[in-house]
């Protein structure tokens, strides 16, 4: 998927991707190779979505990348201007009436 992203040159990406449809050792084995089986920590789940975005900006010409997880919460990044890629948590209060890249992120 990510040849294809870097091939048409898309700048922005955005998915949803829940967590909670993948077994926790599933998720640790992909995080550290540790196939513990019980619940996962927010600090678990937190690091393997941000894993998931570090992937993803691997793509040189992505700026952004938004990871819907469930409800209204999001994982999101922008390349900084010195290239370091920083993750975020975010709430999001859907707001059906814009269509912009999520929900007014951008404006144009």
């Amino acid at each position: 998927m990510k040849d294809v992203v870097e091939s048409i040159c898309v700048r922005h990406i955005a998915f949803s991707l829940d967590h909670r449809r993948f077994s926790p050792r599933l998720i640790r084995l992909h995080l550290s190779g540790n196939p513990d089986r019980n619940r996962l920590t927010r600090h678990e789940v937190n690091l393997w979505y941000k894993k998931i975005i570090v992937d993803w900006m691997d793509v040189k010409r992505l700026v952004e990348v938004w990871v819907f997880a469930y409800d209204s919460l999001a994982f999101h990044d922008t390349r900084n201007i010195d290239k370091t890629v920083e993750v975020r948590r975010e709430k999001l209060k859907p707001d059906p009436q814009n269509n912009s890249f999520p929900w007014g992120v951008l404006n144009n």
